[in-house]
């Protein structure tokens, strides 16, 4: 999965510069060869059959967090990932009777994912710089909107999510409060472990990557001092670091409030 720009390019910053902790989360995911396989054989058994794999899609996205599954040759940007409830704090959840299904974003914002499945109406909302999630659930046993927040180890995370939702779905002006968004240097972690495992794919070598990428200031090692070095060592540890983060580390950027 090929990054946009190439991986010894600084471009790369500017690519992520809006990604939030379920942006980063998706990067990961969409680079995961096992997903990308298990993609394309739902997609071409439906292709073939001329039918809907509803089914196949739905257990395909469950098992790696999703309510539907995502292109894994889409960026969070041209189709954001509608990631389960329970998986992602930043997804704001409100139950309702018919209300929420037939909801109507403020006209200053603007759906830049939706799904409907079964009694649930899932969303993505762009408002300004903030990306809003939300699960939309028929409960006909509420009189009103509510919003339900699972009573779980995050849920102070989860509540300042709802207060971002309450003032975007009220149609508040001014200034928003930030949903929790990487910091800088976290940014900049994602960055490099991204553009690392596009090294890799791209079939560099280790000690390019080492040089190219991790420590680009310094004058390359070779031979018997490349093979000892702590800087081999290092580019070794993060390498592990990055498959782990593919292979389902990226649930806990879903966690990260």
């Amino acid at each position: 999965m090929a990054d946009p720009s190439p991986w010894r390019s600084g471009a790369s910053a500017e690519h992520y510069a809006a990604h939030d902790f379920a942006d980063f989360a998706q990067e990961f995911l969409r680079r995961n060869s096992d997903y990308q396989h298990e993609w394309a054989e739902v997609t071409e058994c439906a292709a073939a059959t001329l039918t809907s794999a509803t089914g196949s899609e739905t257990e395909l996205a469950r098992r790696w967090g999703l309510c539907v599954p995502v292109r894994p040759d889409a960026t969070p940007r041209q189709e954001p990932a509608l990631w389960l409830p329970h998986q992602a704090v930043g997804v704001v959840t409100i139950e309702g009777p018919a209300g929420p299904l037939m909801f109507t974003p403020p006209g200053d914002t603007e759906v830049v994912a939706e799904h409907l499945i079964g009694d649930e109406r899932h969303l993505v909302l762009r408002s300004g710089a903030v990306h809003l999630r939300l699960c939309l659930r028929q409960a006909p046993t509420r009189s009103v909107p509510t919003f339900v927040i699972s009573l779980d180890a995050n849920a102070a995370k989860r509540l300042v999510a709802v207060g971002v939702a309450e003032r975007v779905l009220q149609g508040a002006s001014g200034r928003l409060p930030k949903l929790p968004a990487p910091t800088p240097y976290q940014c900049r972690r994602l960055i490099q472990m991204l553009r690392l495992h596009d090294a890799l794919q791209g079939g560099a070598a280790m000690r390019d990557i080492a040089f190219g990428l991790i420590f680009p200031r310094m004058v390359p090692l070779t031979g018997a001092a490349w093979k000892g070095s702590g800087e081999r060592r290092h580019t070794h540890r993060l390498i592990a670091q990055v498959r782990q983060m593919i292979g389902g580390g990226y649930r806990q950027l879903l966690l990260c409030g």
